[in-house]
């Protein structure tokens, strides 16, 4: 009888070890889930900080572009064909300064008539100059479209930031 006694004592001991077992695989799983959440929006937030940040950057440098009064003034005296050596010049200096600001690469100012002038920050080393020619023109007349649609409209924007083209030439 003892015999029989230990051995259900074992068998319940075994049952009892393994639902303790399953209990705890269960809570170390819910346990890594909740850590794991945790972690990712912490990565998550940060995330969205810097992008907030960088978004900043460009409405205050796309705001600074749109209200340069002889930046505008140049582009108009180039389309009305005074294209000077003087208007040309300041034009390409501003559009370079433009260039270099935070987190702008390239620069174009587009017109009814297509492309006028371009500018790329890494332009003068790497030589690679044509960024807004063959399929990315297209991206560049629909930036101009969105942005004459909008000053019709008399919207408070009124510029168009793109990310396109995302491919180097190299």
């Amino acid at each position: 009888m003892s015999v029989g006694l230990i051995s259900t004592g074992v068998v319940l001991f075994f049952c009892a070890a393994f639902v303790f077992q399953g209990f705890l695989q269960n809570e170390y799983l819910q346990y890594l889930l909740t850590e794991t959440r945790r972690t990712e929006q912490a990565v998550l937030s940060a995330s969205v900080a810097n992008v907030n940040s960088m978004i900043q950057d460009a409405i205050v440098s796309c705001a600074d572009v749109v209200t340069d009064a002889d930046l505008y003034e140049s582009v108009e005296n180039i389309i009305e064909n005074r294209d000077t050596y003087q208007n040309a010049s300041y034009l390409y200096t501003r559009l370079n300064t433009i260039a270099h600001y935070n987190n702008i690469a390239a620069v174009a100012v587009v017109t009814e008539d297509g492309l006028l002038r371009e500018c790329g920050r890494y332009w003068n080393y790497s030589g690679y100059r044509d960024l807004w020619r063959d399929e990315n023109l297209d991206i560049a007349s629909e930036l101009y479209e969105k942005v004459m649609d909008r000053a019709e409209r008399n919207t408070v924007i009124s510029y168009e930031v793109s990310t396109e083209p995302l491919l180097h030439e190299d």
